[in-house]
């Protein structure tokens, strides 16, 4: 073999190798090879989407990536086996205090009180009296139950912050003039409260529960604001299952709020407010747009027909936490 011949078939026999490389590894990218076809899938992310097809098959429709699969014309929509989402349950109903459930017990005999109206022995317990006139409440521990006061000025003045106060299954009476309580450290309990041009002032360490506040009288101002409660501040104050209803049988009459939100005085933190039927005012609920208002929760109160403007102004306020669970009584829809 001459060396010529000898080089043409060396060059011959590489270009045949090099052929042979070229097209394995064309093969193993295409995932031609038996064995193979899912070369390269371990490196793709994973579809947030499942696919419908199960396994993945190169060049069909239910790969890893792929659309779910679909039936009938090509614009028909996928088909889904997923349970549909549980309806949210209804928000829980009301209990509504009355003249049944608050103030002095049936079979109870009220006796005149003939002690100070400005306490000062702590621990002073007042059952089962008549009492006319103010308390000016300047001691701790002090307990007024089954009893009726009646007061056309402040009915309840709270001179120290650690008084710590609890009116429980009694009348409060405001003689058409008064207002309730002010301002730390006390409860009402079961109250019924009437007769009253401003209702309770809610400052730190405070709980209303059970209790029905109605029958609000216009004061003798045309520039009152009256508000069936009120808070300016404070903070740990607990607001549940109560009746605030801010309206007028005087034709013509309205007040400003069924509860009037605010920290004017100093911030407003830590507040529940649950489960209580609230009715009247312009807003029934008017929230001012204060600063320092943090954690005040909303939830579960029903809002009754009677308003000016709305159930509500400015839920959406920072520090408010207004849930979806605040409906109105008329079609138990959220309000906001």
């Amino acid at each position: 073999m001459t060396a010529g011949r000898r080089r043409a078939l060396i060059v011959g026999v590489l270009a045949v190798a090099l052929l042979a490389v070229a097209g394995v590894a064309y093969a193993g990218r295409a995932g031609w090879i038996p064995g193979n076809a899912a070369a390269g899938d371990q490196y793709r992310l994973a579809n947030p989407v499942p696919p419908s097809g199960g396994a993945a098959t190169p060049g069909g429709t239910g790969g890893l990536g792929a659309s779910p699969e679909t039936t009938g014309s090509p614009d028909a929509s996928s088909t889904s086996t997923s349970a549909p989402a549980p309806s949210p349950a209804p928000p829980p109903e009301v209990t509504r205090p009355g003249e049944d459930s608050t103030g002095v017990p049936d079979g109870v005999t009220l006796t005149a009180y003939t002690g100070p109206l400005r306490i000062t022995q702590a621990g002073t317990v007042i059952d089962g009296k008549r009492i006319d006139g103010c308390l000016d409440v300047r001691a701790r521990d002090v307990v007024i139950k089954r009893s009726k006061l009646t007061c056309g000025g402040i009915m309840l003045k709270i001179e120290q912050r650690t008084a710590n106060l609890t009116i429980e299954d009694s009348d409060l009476d405001g003689a058409q003039t008064g207002f309730v309580a002010g301002y730390w450290n006390y409860t009402l309990s079961r109250v019924d409260v009437y007769n009253i041009e401003e209702g309770p002032r809610v400052g730190s360490n405070v709980i209303i529960a059970d209790s029905w506040f109605h029958s609000m009288h216009p004061a003798q101002s045309d520039e009152a604001h009256q508000d069936l409660m009120q808070t300016n501040g404070g903070s740990n104050s607990t607001i549940r299952g109560n009746v605030f209803d801010a309206t007028s049988t005087v034709a013509g009459v309205s007040f400003n709020a069924a509860f009037q939100v605010g920290a004017e005085f100093e911030p407003l933190e830590n507040v529940l407010v649950e489960e209580n039927w609230f009715n009247g005012g312009g807003y029934t609920v008017n929230i001012r747009n204060d600063p320092q208002i943090s954690n005040v929760l909303f939830r579960n109160n029903v809002f009754g027909p009677r308003h000016g403007y709305g159930e509500v102004s400015r839920a959406d306020s920072p520090g408010i936490i207004w849930e979806d669970s605040n409906v109105s009584e008329a079609d138990r829809k959220p309000v906001w």
